[in-house]
């Protein structure tokens, strides 16, 4: 509901459960979480808004714009996992973002 009253031309940063993370599978909203209906709020957001999505993955009408190796300690097991970090945005928010800013993301 909060989201139904935002005025366009806002930034939002999301960062979703990770498709296919082991880490949260006991957690319940790691399991119920609806990745088609996120991406899909995430086109209807970028219609008015710059938004920035954290994911491994993301479907092919949105654009990496950042990525790097991450790390994660599973204490249960005693072993650190790789994976991919990445920042991403729908192609229509892709054109709004002046490319500076683009290449100063990829500088980080």
């Amino acid at each position: 509901q909060v989201f139904k009253r935002l005025r366009q031309g806002n930034v939002i940063y999301c960062d979703p459960p990770y498709k296919g993370n082991q880490l949260g599978k006991q957690n319940g909203f790691f399991r119920a979480f609806n990745h088609v209906q996120f991406w899909e709020t995430m086109r209807k957001w970028c219609r008015n808004n710059i938004v920035i999505i954290s994911e491994s993955t993301a479907p092919s009408d949105f654009i990496k714009i950042w990525s790097a190796q991450s790390h994660v300690n599973n204490s249960n097991r005693y072993k650190t996992k790789k994976y991919e970090d990445n920042l991403y945005v729908h192609k229509l928010c892709y054109e709004k973002i002046p490319q500076s800013y683009i290449t100063k993301i990829n500088c980080i």
